[in-house]
């Protein structure tokens, strides 16, 4: 009796690690999907109110047995090289929610933004979006964004947001990224 619970028991213990192997599995397919995202890119982002133009890099690549992909940003305004501004994006497949997390850390700030994404193969774009509470530290945001990969060479990023009490989004922001 005892071997039978015993065996009951660690049949049970092996249970998440059963969930565990084919959840891996599903999120290394699902991030097939984005590898031509991979590698050292050149940035040119063009800010919209007030106009602005950086300059900077893109570095993409897997981490963590390829279940996620670090993207490591750096933009310098182009007028004062001095004055840069990074980042690191983390984005995996969610098997649970069957979506697409993207979750940005800044340098200097406690920020962390975590958007939900889909990646339609038909159009090549990685959309996604969030909702950031007191995103100023006064007013909620939405942002939303497209990604678009039709030309491996050549993506293009294109960032909406909205306040909370504003009635239309606007364009905050189009990266242009060519591949190094």
């Amino acid at each position: 009796m005892s071997r039978l619970l015993a065996l009951a028991l660690s049949s049970f213990a092996a249970l998440p690690a059963l969930a565990q192997v084919d959840e891996r599995a599903v999120i290394l397919e699902r991030m097939k999907r984005l590898q031509p995202l991979i590698g050292a890119w050149s940035a040119v982002a063009q800010f919209h109110g007030p106009e602005r133009t950086n300059d900077g890099t893109y570095l993409v690549h897997p981490v963590l047995g390829g279940t996620y992909l670090e993207i490591e940003v750096e933009l310098r305004h182009r007028e004062d090289h001095a004055r840069r501004t990074s980042f690191l994006l983390f984005i995996t497949w969610d098997p649970r929610a069957a979506r697409y997390t993207v979750t940005y850390f800044y340098s200097g700030s406690s920020l962390r933004v975590t958007e939900a994404g889909e990646f339609d193969e038909a159009t090549g774009e990685f959309r996604t979006q969030a909702f950031i509470p007191l995103e100023d530290g006064v007013r909620d945001e939405h942002v939303r964004s497209i990604l678009t990969t039709r030309d491996p060479t050549r993506l293009v990023y294109t960032h909406f947001s909205r306040y909370s009490a504003e009635s239309e989004e606007r364009n905050d922001l189009t990266i242009t990224l060519t591949r190094v």
